[in-house]
């Protein structure tokens, strides 16, 4: 995985709506499984380790340290207020300044979508989304995968309901 400060910030991604539901006798929401996210972006990974989580949102990491070592973050908030992803994408558009990626609009994901994707080495690549739809918000984060912008961009969707 990327060295703390290589990669960029992540916002929290969500699990598929089903998926995404408070979990018996709690008032958080859990990750999705490892196979969910695996049969999604077509890799296998590990069991997630929560990194956030909240009545309106969870924040997932699967990440493998054997190699083939990758890292995938998964995040969903709901209930986010009009401009979010707006203000996410300039704040996150800001701190990119001078580095090697950008953001790119994504049509047909969600009602707003912005994708990224840069080279970290010559054998480790990041790409990911950020999208909304109505009140839900999801970003997706992989480094050093075999994944495709292409999958990220449909399991955005699937998240997304």
């Amino acid at each position: 995985s990327a060295a703390a400060g290589t990669a960029p910030p992540t916002a929290a991604v969500s699990a598929p709506a089903a998926t995404a539901t408070p979990a018996s006798g709690t008032t958080t929401l859990s990750c999705p499984t490892a196979s969910e996210v695996g049969v999604a972006l077509g890799l296998t990974v590990p069991a997630p380790t929560t990194i956030g989580t909240s009545a309106s949102g969870v924040a997932c990491n699967y990440l493998s340290e054997t190699p083939p070592v990758l890292d995938v973050v998964v995040s969903i908030v709901h209930g986010i207020g009009t401009s979010y992803l707006t203000t996410a994408e300039a704040s996150m558009q800001a701190k990119a300044a001078g580095t090697v990626y950008a953001f790119t609009s994504a049509s047909g994901v969600g009602d707003e979508a912005y994708t990224y994707s840069y080279t970290v080495s010559t054998s480790e690549t990041v790409l990911g989304i950020i999208a909304v739809k109505g009140t839900t918000f999801v970003g997706i984060s992989c480094t050093g995968t075999t994944t495709s912008l292409a999958k990220v961009e449909a399991y955005a969707n699937q998240l997304l309901g």
